[in-house]
């Protein structure tokens, strides 16, 4: 769903177990206006529930810690964006969605993903097939949770329950992309590498892949390295050539240049490049 700027939105919260509630309004960076860049978050409470938001957006509702069962009877204000959901919705039902949008944005949804996208760019891609692009995403993630050995039902080693949201910005302003806290955002001009299931490559794997990494452990040498650990995991399920065997501007692949380091007196890792640095790991 999706709240307009100029409408409040009325919800009914029944009562339920678990932690605090809030409802979150925009998915991040997707607002022209820098003011309302960020997202937004009101604190539900059982009963009737009015959220007037500046900005509006897309609508989302999530506990602020443990899990439970929220259930929500929405009254006015909210308008339906178009979405595809991965095993219930066909991507004719989301094009004709599509076709009849009254919202900017529209959603593609599979259990692990959440791709927030314009109308139009949605609109310009329409006729892939939605379908084979969620399982592309859904293989993305799970072929990355397994390379970080998120490979449990339950303990440390289970994988983050909350799906990864990638999101097109709004603009046309370069061509780059970003992982941040929570999401990643990816400007409108690779749109179609978002949207077209045979474009999912290198741009998702690796900014998927900066999700699995922290701060807190990964030394500064490390940055745009371990993250291709991820890349490049997906790069072989996909049956696609390595690239650390791409050639260099010095007529070498990556891995040779590498291997020539071994045994070079006093080496330090932070003199190698960044393929270099991957090929020792």
């Amino acid at each position: 769903m999706q709240t307009l700027a100029t409408e409040p939105v009325t919800l009914y919260v029944f009562p339920y177990g678990g932690g605090p509630a809030n409802l979150y309004v925009a998915a991040p960076d997707t607002s022209g206006d820098a003011a309302c860049k960020s997202q937004r978050t009101y604190p539900l409470k059982p009963g009737l529930n009015t959220v007037a938001d500046s900005g509006g957006g897309m609508i989302y509702l999530g506990f602020v810690a443990g899990s439970g069962e929220l259930s929500v009877s929405e009254l006015k204000g909210a308008v339906k964006a178009p979405r595809f959901e991965l095993g219930r919705t066909t991507p004719q039902e989301y094009r004709k969605a599509l076709d009849e949008a009254a919202t900017p944005q529209a959603e593609l949804v599979s259990p692990h993903a959440i791709l927030t996208v314009d109308v139009p760019s949605a609109l310009q891609w329409r006729g892939e097939d939605q379908t084979a692009l969620m399982k592309g995403y859904e293989s993305i993630i799970a072929r990355h949770n397994a390379t970080a050995g998120l490979n449990s039902a339950s303990g440390i080693n289970r994988p983050v329950p909350l799906p990864h949201h990638l999101v097109l910005q709004a603009g046309n302003q370069g061509t780059y992309a970003e992982a941040r806290d929570f999401y990643t955002t990816y400007t409108r001009p690779l749109a179609g590498e978002l949207l077209r299931p045979a474009e999912l490559g290198w741009l998702v794997w690796h900014e998927l892949g900066r999700q699995y990494e922290s701060a807190l452990y990964n030394s500064p040498d490390f940055a745009e390295v371990t993250v291709n650990i991820f890349f490049l995991a997906a790069q072989r399920e996909a049956g696609r050539r390595s690239r650390l065997l791409d050639v260099r501007s010095d007529g070498k692949d990556h891995w040779d240049s590498a291997l020539e380091k071994v045994g070079t007196p006093g080496l330090e890792y932070s003199w190698l490049d960044h393929f270099q640095r991957l090929s020792f790991l």
